[in-house]
């Protein structure tokens, strides 16, 4: 009786094992992301509207600047999206009284609604994928080709 084939491990160098990680990493992440995404696109808001937003819940009264680096952006791209959720309402910009050169970020009424009505959507999507995983580890593939 013909036994089948046995494979051994793959074995890999360390910088094959390392760019193995970081593509598995940024597809993970890229995955994810678009999960985000279409989520929050139902709510009519953007991801960097809700990292704005989400931010400013948990750390109102920042300023433009400290905003920018909480979020690892820049502070012209941080401008650009509190325009557009100020004009919709859900954040407002307030003199800073010690400093008459910078303003403080806050949340209006209907912005902290608008987070609370999000943050629940978004958890979910963590919960879901967490639940999805995979409880032991998975077998090694082999390519062929």
């Amino acid at each position: 009786m013909p036994t089948a084939p046995r494979h051994l491990p793959l074995l890999e160098r360390p910088d094959e094992a390392r760019l193995r990680a970081w593509v598995q990493l940024a597809r993970v992440f890229y995955r994810v992301q678009r999960r985000i995404v279409l989520a929050l696109g139902r709510h009519d808001v953007t991801l960097p509207q809700f990292d704005v937003l989400a931010t400013l819940r948990f750390s109102e009264g920042v300023t433009q600047q400290e905003l920018a680096e909480r979020l690892l952006v820049t502070k012209g791209n941080v401008c650009g999206v509190l325009d557009r959720l100020e004009a919709l309402g859900w954040v407002e910009r307030r003199p800073d009284p010690e400093d008459r050169r910078a303003n403080r970020l806050h949340l209006t009424a209907a912005g902290r609604k608008k987070v609370e009505a999000l943050l629940p959507a978004h958890d979910s999507l963590r919960r879901a994928k967490n639940a999805k995983a995979p409880s032991a580890p998975r077998k090694k593939r082999r390519m062929s080709g």
